[in-house]
């Protein structure tokens, strides 16, 4: 409080000059002046008690808080490291998902590759073999017209007698 009183003293005795204008100082109301040092020490006062205060309050606190403090300061630090290293394990493991995710999608890419060149085989081989049902039954049908025809020619041809008994 005896740094508050100095500087007091010391504003309250400083002398104040106001430009001149015409007016003579004597015109100043010295109450208005002191008035207003008194509200400047008033100010000022209030920080410097405030400052001293938490000076005070930070100085005379155990040291335990301190050490208590940094402790918790570290603990969040670990915490912290251990968070970005779970984070960091997370995203190794989506990309060890990710990767296999894209192995197996291109392994049923490839089968299904393969697939569709087996079905398109298939249905190569399946063609063939219709053109070949449709040849065979082409000659089928000839031949069975064939056989039609030379049974009607043997038909013709037979010599047949009828006998009637009476």
């Amino acid at each position: 409080m005896r740094l508050a009183e100095s500087l007091y003293s010391s504003i309250e005795s400083a002398d104040i000059s106001i430009p001149s204008n015409g007016s003579s100082a004597d015109s100043i109301d010295v109450q208005i002046i002191k008035g207003k040092n008194k509200e400047i020490f008033e100010a000022l006062s209030a920080r410097i008690s405030t400052f001293l205060y938490f000076n005070n309050d930070i100085l005379n606190k155990p040291y335990e808080f301190y050490k208590y403090s940094l402790v918790e300061l570290n603990d969040i630090k670990k915490t912290i490291s251990e968070y970005e290293i779970q984070q960091t394990q997370l995203d190794d493991n989506d990309k060890i998902c990710i990767e296999t995710l894209l192995k197996h999608i291109n392994d049923l890419h490839l089968r299904y590759a393969h697939e569709i060149k087996n079905l398109e085989s298939s249905r190569n081989e399946l063609s063939y073999i219709e053109a070949e049902e449709t040849e065979l039954h082409s000659k089928l049908k000839y031949i069975e017209n064939e056989m039609c025809r030379l049974m009607n020619e043997d038909d013709s041809g037979k010599i047949t007698c009828k006998c009637v008994i009476s």
